[in-house]
């Protein structure tokens, strides 16, 4: 297994401060990431228990994270591609080619960009759970801790590594 060398991360750190001047869609990247893991939100945040065996509602919900993932989806894509003026959208390991940076440091370099808001996002989904649970049910599912924790925080981070 790999480590993390921490003089390639730096590169990377000092690559994408100036690669913001050059990249355009990054704006539009990050909007299109707020919206879609703010809408998905809405479903999220109900608890396991409001579930209650119907197939629709557990549907929404799963397509409900679906979202949610794309929106971090779209949080990095900063990191994986770039667009030079009038041109395709290319990838970024073509740019780090000509780098003393190797591609597995750039997936540790995008894990480590997600890892806090993936967590933030993950206690508070978790603190609602538990609190709309005890507030309307009276009891906490278990589910109510590992659905969150697998699909807003492990989920996301496994997908980067791939």
């Amino acid at each position: 297994m790999r480590k993390i060398d921490y003089e390639q991360q730096k590169i990377l750190d000092e690559f994408f401060e100036e690669e913001n001047t050059w990249f355009p869609d990054n704006v539009l990247y990050n909007f299109i990431a707020i919206m879609l893991i703010c809408i998905s939100m809405v479903i999220i945040l109900f608890p396991y228990n409001s579930w209650n065996g119907d197939r629709d509602f557990m549907t929404t919900t799963i397509i409900m994270y679906a979202m949610y993932n794309y929106g971090i989806f779209f949080m990095t894509a900063k990191y994986s591609r770039y667009r030079e003026l009038g041109n395709k959208q290319k990838n970024i390991v073509e740019l780090l080619k000509y780098m003393p940076v190797d591609k597995r440091q750039l997936v540790y370099y995008k894990q480590s960009k997600i890892i806090k808001p993936c967590g933030l996002i993950t206690a508070s989904v978790i603190v609602v759970h538990i609190i709309a649970s005890l507030a309307v049910y009276g009891n906490i599912n278990v589910l109510d801790v590992v659905i969150p924790c697998v699909l807003c925080f492990l989920f996301p981070i496994l997908v980067e590594y791939v």
